[in-house]
């Protein structure tokens, strides 16, 4: 059988996240977007078409052919009236964002303390099993995905002790599982604590007389949006996610300010993406690097620091090799006296450790090397 390329095993991996994005949540925009933003961490025309296509085959077999619904179904909510409440907008986009990050620091945390103090796997997987079973007595609500429980709020906000006492167990008993390494997965996880942070805010905010209790859905909805940009730092994924979700654009605005207060809350703290975190983790490289070779795809992006430059002038780094050039539908060969321009697609054989200044080289306003 034929081998697949580097390239092909990327593309394969963010077509598949896509479709099975869409086919959870019945957002396909928020699915292509994410790909991009968090997965492929660059456009291409090749990789826009299959994701795309992917997200929008897995949405119609998941719906027309399984009769499987969106995994949330708030309906509509309320829009935030322009004035005083979006001040409110952007302290709850802080406070969301702060708690994405914390939750991206004691997660890091919980996979070094049971890597340290519990080795054993079979301990690793009995441990978090049993106080499931504890916990489906004393707290239920926490078990499972939470997808009902984000209806529920939205459908009928709770009380604020309750909401905190939810937000607590759901928090911890999230990160006490992923750090044992059982098998699961922290995206649904992410979105519930941020709409259980929305709905504590908004009933902090009620009892205070600052908000009206008629707003406490969108706040619930609204703090999805901020948590997930606050861990996972892909604020337009955030955006778009919550518009499909709710089925209105009438959120834009109010959702594009929480969000990045959010990811900015984010960046302020040095923080990074929490599956970037993970995956070094799994690498194992830190901050030694990669020694795997990848095949990047870059754009050169307009007023990036590759735009007007010849490939021999532009440190590849020490392991990185242009091998193709692509300009439009032309196919140009790499010499050195080539001058790259905004919109060249360019292929280059390099090691993970050295992506990421690449990256930056191609994209808009980059800092990764000087111009002179």
């Amino acid at each position: 059988a034929r081998r697949r390329s580097r390239a092909e095993e990327r593309f394969l991996l963010t077509a598949g996240a896509g479709a099975g994005f869409a086919a959870i949540f019945n957002a396909p925009l928020a699915s292509l977007v994410f790909s991009f933003e968090e997965l492929a961490k660059n456009f291409s025309p090749q990789m826009l078409m299959g994701v795309l296509g992917s997200a929008i085959a897995a949405g119609f077999v998941t719906q027309e052919i399984f009769g499987v619904g969106p995994m949330f179904a708030v309906g509509s909510v309320p829009a935030v009236p322009l004035g005083g409440a979006y001040l409110l907008l952007f302290l709850l986009g802080v406070f969301s964002g702060a708690l994405g990050r914390l939750f991206n620091r004691v997660l890091c945390l919980a996979l070094d303390t049971w890597g340290r103090f519990v080795p054993s796997l079979g301990f690793r997987t009995a441990i978090p099993f049993l106080a499931a079973g504890v916990l489906g007595f004393l707290l239920p609500e926490i078990l499972s995905g939470g997808n009902f429980l984000v209806n529920r709020m939205v459908q009928e906000p709770l009380v604020f002790g309750a909401i905190l006492v939810i937000f607590l167990g759901k928090f911890l008993f999230t990160v006490f599982c992923y750090g044992s390494g059982v098998p699961g997965g922290i995206f649904l996880p992410v979105l519930v604590l941020g709409a259980l942070s929305g709905a504590l805010f908004s009933a902090a905010a009620v009892a205070l007389g600052a908000l009206p209790a008629a707003l406490c859905p969108t706040f619930v909805v609204l703090g999805m949006a901020g948590f997930f940009a606050g861990s996972i730092k892909a604020p337009l994924t955030a955006s778009l996610l919550i518009m499909e979700i709710t089925g209105s654009f009438e959120h834009l605005l109010a959702v594009v300010c929480v969000a990045a207060c959010a990811a900015l809350v984010n960046d302020l703290t040095g923080g990074r993406p929490i599956y970037d975190e993970l995956y070094e983790r799994s690498r194992g490289q830190g901050a030694r690097g990669s020694r795997r070779r990848v095949m990047a795809e870059l754009c050169v992006a307009a007023g990036s620091a590759m735009e007007g430059r010849c490939v021999s002038a532009i440190d590849w780094g020490a392991h990185g090799h242009v091998m193709n050039v692509r300009r439009g539908t032309i196919e140009l060969l790499p010499q050195g006296s080539l001058m790259l321009k905004a919109g060249d697609m360019l292929y280059v054989l390099t090691e993970e450790g050295e992506l990421g200044a690449l990256e930056r080289a191609a994209g808009e306003a980059s800092g990764g090397f000087s111009r002179d």
